[in-house]
């Protein structure tokens, strides 16, 4: 599955792509990841860098919403963004009344109102399926929702040898991954402006339906 090659087809054409593959998967009840204990731990560090203090979250590629669960939990307010309506939003809206609200929309063509500001933003999973020239404008509209100072973690694939750089992926339904080494995920975030502030491994355990690799939780934040 690994491959140096980046996408040879447009970042329109792939964003179509990239609806269908994920649609498919949950009507098909293919989406591993919502069930994923490794996927779990994310939100949980998260929770421990944000610290006490609770606040709006964005959720980019919220899904079935076990993430934004778990910071409803905690007493944050939670708007959880996907490219597919999940059945499950109804239940989690019913649940926690006004302290979630989602929305079905690609990140990168998500425009709310001029006011919109996170006091931080959650991704456990959606930026490392991105093209590649959707790097610097997914990024740029990620640091406009998130208020100055404000947190952001992005979790994305990384190699099992920590020492390794990182590849692109090619599944099985068109859809790509793209894993980063520490480094290569520090240098693009600060090279987009963010302010690094630490990250952690996430292992996961080996099973035969598995990518071999384990997750990158990096935590940054935002310029004052």
């Amino acid at each position: 599955m690994a491959t140096q090659n980046p996408p040879q087809i447009s970042s329109e054409e792939y964003k179509e792509v990239l609806k269908t593959a994920f649609v498919q998967c949950y009507q098909t009840s293919n989406d591993a990841w919502s069930y994923e204990e490794a996927m779990r731990e994310v939100p949980v560090y998260f929770l421990e860098c944000i610290g006490s203090q609770k606040g709006h979250i964005l959720d980019i590629g919220a899904g079935s919403g076990k993430d934004a669960e778990i910071l409803l939990k905690e007493g944050h307010s939670v708007t959880g963004l996907d490219l597919y309506e999940h059945e499950a939003w109804q239940f989690l809206s019913y649940t926690w009344g006004d302290r979630i609200n989602f929305v079905k929309s690609q990140f990168t063509d998500w425009q709310p109102s001029a006011e919109t500001k996170f006091d931080a933003v959650f991704d456990n999973g959606c930026f490392h399926h991105q093209h590649p020239s959707l790097y610097f404008p997914y990024l740029t509209h990620l640091k406009t929702l998130l208020k100055p100072n404000g947190i952001a973690m992005l979790s994305v694939f990384t190699p099992l040898d920590e020492n390794t750089d990182g590849s692109f992926i090619d599944f099985d339904e068109g859809r790509i991954g793209r894993s980063f080494s520490v480094n290569e995920l520090q240098q693009l975030l600060t090279n987009h402006g963010f302010i690094w502030l630490d990250s952690r491994r996430i292992y996961r355990p080996w099973h035969e339906h598995y990518l071999p690799v384990h997750y990158l939780a990096a935590l940054v934040k935002n310029q004052p």
